[in-house]
Parts: structure tokens; C-alpha cells; sequence
């Protein structure tokens, strides 16, 4: 049988507690007394004086039934070493690097210590090799955690190593999802919005995500903005071809001048989440740190988590974030890749960034190198107070994102980046090679739209006026409803509520239940913590721009049906 007709598995030999003759007797009666001895003098080194208490993991690659490759891991108390990795020369550039490190990244998470030790040298040309082509030229024994190339994995804590179990066939002929990649099978931390409700009846009030209010999407111009584009011959035809990866001039040239920006920086997306997911993808590699705004929008700590990035939450208050802290962390070194923040109507909050903020924020990124992203997609829905310019595009350490999601429907999927050259061009690299472009009969057919005088300034003011009636009713509805019981911000735009409940010990994850039950859903403070602290506990967030304002007030006064009732005071 030829190494092609065979396949590739993965066997953990063992977690021992023993000397290198126990891990020797052990891997001989796996792999043969000969390949045995082999492993055995690798790991002699770090074997023989370990400490009782130690623990040893050796991994064994198999082609068919030869052992054709191996890594020994040491638990020395602190970390786990990397004490040997081995391919057989006959056996080198067929994928056993790759698979024996994916085991001891698994090892290393399953352990969950924040380092790994590589002891690396001339004697291990294929770690020495593996680790060069991931950017790192020369191996530190004791590397920095945020220098690691899968630091991702290494966050929790434990007390000691729990998992004794063998490491699954990688290419089992029986079952085909061994054949997806680690980025698809590896676990995601991010909870999320939360469990989904349980008990809510078909007729339930859901005061959940970001949805625009039916009466405020532009069916009609839209209607007649793709009438036009396709009901022309030569423009249906060139519509329906092919397009460039940045997007069609006339769409990226309104974009420019909303932003106040040059064209050939902008670059159209499927919506603001895509924009977000190509920036992450240029710019982030696993372990990386990005800074976020605690609390946050949890789909975007899913897609950094997805990117294998460590969040680190910066307070954000009615006041503003806190800068003062932040800037204590990067002079201390610990420098994120990126600062992820939502300016304007911050989703859950609403609240709006301070100007004195974001150019602080600016000046930092600036000083210390890091970049600023500024998803912003609620920004055209003021309906109260003085706009706030968003970050300035004059730096080229800012990006934005943005999207028509909430103005002219996220059914269009169409967003936009704002980047500078250096990072346009990488993103446009990561389109070729992906989607390619947005769908061009819709870009064609917004370029209608937003051509035609005044169409869009009317759509947004329609929606303007509809979620201030509803951040109205909503508000009063719920200071009538629960008193002093709750803190209800005044609301300026967007279309989010982020209310406080006064009582600490209230638990909200049973008002919630309860509240389903009676007929109402809203998100629960805690999952858009990033930290998972339990800072937010005490915190619901309402969404309340697809709900009427008859059911924005019977679905207040549900919630507070579902508080329980106060006991007397002696």
C-alpha cells in the first residue's frame, strides 16, 4: 500500500505521572519497542527528573498502521512544554506537522494554561520549521503570551489537567466531519444573545434585536429604483454582469461624500457584519487582542471569537468610555490590534460617544499604533439633540463600517468600509479571493434611489419620527408601569433601551422566564458582557422600532407583571 493509499490519525498515547521508562514501556506497546526507543531518548531529558506530580502527554501520528510521527508534552507545574516533535523524513510535507500541532493546540486548551513552552532547536527541525512559516522566526523558550500563534486557546484557568481521553480519528472514512477545518470545528466561546425562550406564546411582544419598523422601509422607492435599472435593456444587462470587488463607481462616490471620504477608499459590502468579518480577517490573526466597549454587541464578540481574538473590555458609561484606564493598560504594554467601538446610539445602550472621547481615542491609536473601528449603523437615526462627527477619517489608524440595514432594509444586504489605502488594498485581496462583489443589480438599483433628490432625506426622517414615537411610549409606558423599580434613559436616537433595575437582588434570568411566559421577550444585560463579570446583571436591553407603540406599552406593563412584588416595609 503506497502513504497515499493510507491515512492520517492521531493517537494520544497517554497522560502519565511516571519516569521516561513508563512513557517508554507505554509508547512500546503502541508503536513497537524500536520507534519506542526513539521517543523514549526525546523526552529522556525532560522525563527523567520530573516531579511525581507532572504529567507527560505523547502524541502519535499514524499512516495506516506506521508510526510516522510524534510531540511530548511536559507539565512542569506552571506550563506545558513542547519538550519534542518528530517526523519520520520519508513522511515530511504530508501534513503530520499540522496535525500533530492541532493536537497540542487541543492539549494545550483542554489544559487551559495561558502559556506553552517551546523548547525547540536544531534537533527539531519541524517545529522549528512549522512555527517559521506561522511569521515567528526563532523561538523564545519562555515566548509572551500575546506572541503566541494559538494564544487563543490558552484562556481559562484550572487547577490541574482533567482530559485523559485519546484524540479522535482526524480522517475517519465513517464519519465525513472529521474532513472540516479547525477554524469550522474548534469551540466557540461566545454565548451569544442567550438561550432562546422556551415558554413564549405565538402572540408574544419581542422586544429583541435591531429591526427596522416595517412602516419605515422604502418598498416603493425601492420598487421603482429596480423598475428603472431593469426595465432598461443595455442598463438590465449590465447590471446583471459581473462587477469589480470594490463596488461600482456612482454607489462608492455617494458613499465617499456621506463620509466625507475619497471613493477609492470606500469599499461596498454585503452589510455592516461583513465589513466587520473582512476587517477582522485582514487584521487579526489568532490571539490577538481587540479592545471592545463593555457592554457590547455580542454578534461581533461572535465573530472575533470565530477569528480566535481576546477581547479586552474598556468601561463604557452614560458618560463616555473610560479612557483613563485603557491608557493605563497600554502604557503598562498591553497594546490591542484594534479598538472596536460604536459611537453613535451604541448598541445595547444607546448612548452616544462624546466628541472629547473620540478624539482621545484617535490620539491614542495614533500613539501607540493600534487601529480604531467604528461601526456605526444607527448614526442616521437621531431624532433628538446635536449630531456628533464620527471618528476622523484624517487618521489612517480609523476604519468605518456602516450599512443601509437600518435605513433602506437589511434585506438589501449592501454596507460599506471606509478604510486608508494600506488597508483597502488587503481587503480587497480577501474579496477576489472570497465573494468577489455585492450583487450589482442592487448596488445599480440604490444608485437610483439615492440619486433621485431628496428620496433618501425623506426615508430617514419617516424613520425618524416613527422610533421617536416609540422611544417615547416605550419610556413613559415603563416609568408609569415600575416607578422607581427601574432607571429608563432618555433616548436621543436608534433603537435600543438599556434599563437598569434598582434592585440588585433581583434575578433577572427568572423575570425573564417569567415575562415569557406572560407573553414578552427582551435581551438580557449579561450577554452583552463581554468579560462575563456579572456587571450587567441587574440590566435588560429593549429593542423597540418593529413593535407599535399600543404594543410597546402592553409589552411594559408584562414586565412589570413579572417583577415580583415588593415586600413591606416594618
Amino acid at each position: 500500500m503506497t502513504r497515499s493509499e493510507k491515512t492520517l490519525h492521531v493517537r494520544e498515547v497517554s497522560w502519565f505521572d511516571r519516569d521516561a521508562e513508563a512513557l517508554r514501556a507505554a509508547m512500546a506497546a503502541e508503536v513497537g519497542p524500536r520507534y519506542a526507543d526513539r521517543v523514549s531518548d526525546a523526552v529522556r531529558n525532560g522525563a527523567n527528573a520530573v516531579d511525581p506530580e507532572s504529567i507527560h502527554l505523547t502524541v502519535v501520528v499514524y499512516n495506516g498502521s506506521d508510526a510516522v510521527g510524534h510531540a511530548a508534552l511536559r507539565w512542569n507545574g506552571e506550563d506545558l512544554e513542547l519538550k519534542r516533535m518528530f517526523v519520520r523524513p520519508d513522511h515530511r510535507g504530508s501534513g503530520v506537522s499540522s496535525l500533530l500541532l492541532r493536537v497540542v493546540e487541543d492539549a494545550a486548551a483542554q489544559a487551559g494554561r495561558p502559556r506553552l513552552i517551546l523548547q525547540t532547536g536544531d534537533r527539531q527541525p519541524d517545529a522549528v520549521r512549522l512555527y517559521e512559516k506561522s511569521g515567528y522566526t526563532r523561538i523564545p523558550i519562555f515566548p509572551p503570551y500575546e506572541q503566541m500563534p494559538f494564544s487563543n486557546c490558552f484562556e481559562k484557568l484550572l487547577p490541574e489537567f482533567t482530559s485523559k481521553k485519546g484524540h479522535p480519528d482526524m480522517t475517519s472514512v465513517d464519519d465525513p466531519t472529521t474532513a472540516l477545518s479547525q477554524l469550522i470545528t474548534r469551540k466557540i466561546t461566545s454565548p451569544g444573545f442567550g438561550p432562546a425562550a422556551v415558554d413564549l406564546p405565538p402572540s408574544a411582544i419581542r422586544l429583541l434585536g435591531g429591526v427596522p419598523a416595517d412602516e419605515a422601509l422604502p418598498g416603493a422607492e425601492l420598487a421603482r429604483a429596480y423598475a428603472h435599472v431593469l426595465s432598461d435593456g443595455a442598463r438590465s444587462i449590465a447590471a446583471l454582469q459581473y462587477s469589480s470587488a470594490q463596488g461600482i463607481e456612482p454607489l462608492r462616490g455617494w458613499i465617499a461624500a456621506h463620509e466625507g471620504a475619497d471613493a477609492s477608499n470606500v469599499t461596498v459590502t454585503n452589510g455592516a457584519l461583513h465589513g466587520l468579518s473582512l476587517v477582522f480577517a485582514a487584521l487579526l490573526d489568532p490571539g490577538d487582542v481587540v479592545a471592545v466597549e463593555s457592554p457590547t454587541f455580542p454578534m461581533a464578540l461572535h465573530v472575533l471569537d470565530h477569528y480566535g481574538a481576546r477581547v479586552q473590555p474598556v468601561r463604557s458609561t452614560a458618560t463616555g468610555l473610560d479612557l483613563d484606564a485603557f491608557e493605563q493598560e497600554l502604557r503598562a504594554g498591553n497594546i490591542p490590534k484594534i479598538f472596536y467601538v460604536i459611537p453613535d446610539f451604541q448598541n445595547p445602550t444607546g448612548t452616544t460617544l462624546p466628541v472629547s472621547d473620540r478624539a482621545r481615542l484617535v490620539e491614542l491609536a495614533e500613539k501607540y499604533g493600534f487601529v480604531v473601528l467604528s461601526d456605526n449603523p444607527y448614526r442616521e437615526l437621531r431624532f433628538r439633540g446635536e449630531a456628533v462627527a464620527d471618528l476622523t477619517l484624517e487618521s489612517d489608524r480609523v476604519v468605518r463600517v456602516n450599512t443601509f440595514a437600518k435605513t433602506l432594509g437589511p434585506g438589501l444586504r449592501t454596507g460599506w468600509i471606509v478604510a486608508a489605502p494600506w488597508l483597502t488594498t488587503a481587503l480587497l485581496r480577501l474579496r477576489s479571493n472570497s465573494d468577489q462583489h455585492s450583487s450589482l443589480v442592487t448596488q445599480s438599483a440604490l444608485v437610483e434611489l439615492l440619486d433621485s433628490p431628496g428620496v433618501f432625506a425623506g426615508i430617514v426622517e419617516r424613520a425618524q419620527g416613527i422610533y421617536r414615537l416609540r422611544a417615547d411610549a416605550l419610556g413613559a409606558a415603563l416609568t408609569e408601569e415600575l416607578g422607581d423599580q427601574v432607571v429608563v434613559p432618555a433616548i436621543e436616537g436608534g433603537i435600543f433601551s438599556w434599563i437598569t433595575f434598582t434592585d440588585s437582588a433581583l434575578d433577572l434570568t427568572q423575570l425573564r422566564a417569567t415575562a415569557n411566559k406572560l407573553g414578552v421577550e427582551f435581551s438580557l444585560g449579561q450577554y452583552f458582557d463581554p468579560a462575563r463579570s456579572g456587571l450587567y446583571a441587574n440590566n435588560i436591553r429593549i429593542g423597540f422600532s418593529n413593535r407599535t407603540p399600543e404594543q410597546l406599552v402592553l409589552g411594559a406593563s408584562l414586565i412589570a407583571q413579572a417583577v415580583p412584588a415588593r415586600a413591606p416595609l416594618h
